[in-house]
């Protein structure tokens, strides 16, 4: 098994690199490809696991509706258009035209209202769990030019430090759990395997992680030419990240419980898309939100 994830790592991670570090236009179209299919494969897990408890929703439309939100949050810099136009404005048509379409298919058959509500509102929480939420990474991502670094920085940062929390806390919580003793359950009805020790090792490897990049590469962690990281920057995005990473976590572990699923997909030794992303779930947005804060503080 951890062969298995050791190799699936390094493809996925070759590719990540590619994404960050390529420069202009090709290193952005190799992210883009690769945060497309990895959202599509993501839309049909979750579809996957909520078919036993929701019957299903719209998974075709959800999966258009949702590339055009991801795809939408590089429309300037691809295309330059100004800067007063964001991700954002071209999002919000893609998001209210996704909800007209469904509305009209329930007004076309009167005789599954209650089907055709249930469906809508799965689509919902896929469209604001998965497409809303993890369009933050390349919202940060086309945040700089395409021939700068600044938005890609950020980006390496985000999913460094979070995923260092899953290291840390995958490492604790093994080697305790090996005690006479054991370890101490923090939701064993969720996810048996989560444990405070494993959540205090990811929170320190998270802190430590942030502190470490941020003396490596600090002064590069810009948004709009503002530094938006720093010492206490990095620990309170740290402990953030080790937070809500264990919070998202577990949602999805929710969901794979009430599917009877061991993983969301295929991946091999990773599990599925939603089993790699689920702890950038919830940090993506809040750290965007945070780095907006801080460039936009008068210096």
């Amino acid at each position: 098994m951890l062969r298995k994830r050791m190799a699936s790592a390094a493809v996925l991670g070759t590719m990540l690199a590619a994404a960050f570090f390529i420069p202009g236009q090709v290193g952005a179209g190799i992210f883009m490809l690769l945060s497309a299919a990895m959202l599509l494969v993501g839309i049909q897990e979750f579809f996957r696991l909520t078919k036993p408890v929701s019957g299903g929703g719209y998974p075709v439309l959800t999966s258009v509706f949702g590339l055009l939100i991801l795809l939408s949050m590089g429309t300037r810099a691809f295309f330059g258009m100004p800067a007063a136009v964001t991700g954002w404005h071209t999002a919000a048509p893609a998001l209210v035209c996704f909800i007209l379409c469904v509305f009209i298919h329930i007004f076309n058959h009167p005789d599954r209202l209650r089907e055709g509500l249930d469906r809508l509102f799965t689509s919902l929480a896929c469209i604001i769990w998965v497409c809303w939420s993890l369009s933050f990474i390349p919202a940060l991502y086309f945040s700089s030019p395409l021939d700068q670094m600044a938005g890609r920085l950020l980006v390496v940062y985000l999913i460094i430090v979070t995923k260092s929390g899953d290291v840390g806390a995958y490492t604790v919580g093994s080697l305790t759990a090996k005690r006479p003793q054991g370890n101490h359950k923090m939701a064993p009805a969720l996810s048996p395997k989560k444990s405070w020790e494993g959540f205090a090792g990811g929170m320190a490897t998270c802190v430590l992680t942030a502190l470490v990049l941020n003396g490596l590469f600090g002064r590069h962690l810009t948004l709009e030419g503002v530094r938006v990281v720093g010492f206490w920057g990095s620990v309170l995005v740290g402990v953030m990240a080790a937070v809500l990473g264990f919070i998202g976590d577990v949602a999805e572990s929710t969901l794979k419980r009430a599917a009877k699923a061991k993983d969301s997909g295929w991946i091999p030794g990773l599990g599925g898309v939603l089993d790699v992303v689920d702890s950038l779930v919830f940090v993506a947005p809040l750290f965007y939100v945070w780095v907006r804060l801080v460039a936009s503080l008068p210096h």
